[in-house]
């Protein structure tokens, strides 16, 4: 064979091992990507459910601190079901929050109790909404003047939530209407 022939083959060979590298170490980067933006995803969602646990440990730890204050011997004010309901919801709102965040199956979980949770959920909010106003109303010492920044902060929350759930059932309403108008459309059509 004539030199010319030999270097054109092996410059063919070499382009095809080089062809066959740039591929290998293309579909290793897009890999390698896939993998990291894999991992980016899962660390966001651990810092979301991380701060969304931190977030709920301090509201509920407040509210429990709150709530032990008014146990004191000295301290005459209301103590009813709503006390130990919402005390009691408290912790379990911390516990059922840190079996979400440790384990990873426990959103599955999580969804089948979630009507549970909810309705639960309502009680505490008209539990907390009636009885810090009532604690307010009859002027608790141990509640309004021991502890007169957790109490404001309580005050504020209570009406949070309940604004929270008029915005809720609005944004549900709204939603239904839409997709009534959706569906209406389409079998129109």
């Amino acid at each position: 064979m004539p030199p010319s022939r030999r270097s054109s083959s092996r410059k063919s060979r070499s382009s095809a091992r080089k062809s066959k590298s740039t591929k290998n170490t293309n579909s290793t980067i897009a890999n390698n990507i896939s993998v990291q933006s894999t991992d980016t995803d899962k660390d966001k969602k651990t810092k979301y459910s991380l701060f969304g646990f931190m977030f709920t440990l301090i509201i509920q730890g407040l509210i429990i601190y709150y709530l032990y204050n008014l146990e004191s011997k000295d301290c005459n004010c209301i103590r009813d079901w709503r006390h130990n309901y919402i005390k009691y919801f408290a912790i379990f709102i911390i516990i059922f929050n840190a079996f979400n965040f440790t384990f990873v199956n426990m959103p599955k979980a999580a969804t089948s109790l979630g009507v549970l949770i909810i309705l639960l959920q309502l009680v505490n909010i008209y539990a907390f909404f009636t009885y810090v106003g009532e604690l307010n109303e009859t002027k608790c010492k141990c509640a309004i003047d021991k502890q007169p920044v957790l109490n404001s902060f309580m005050n504020a929350l209570r009406w949070f939530q309940v604004v929270a759930v008029i915005i809720i059932i609005i944004i549900i309403i709204l939603f239904v209407l839409f997709m009534r108008s959706l569906l209406t459309k389409a079998i129109s059509s």
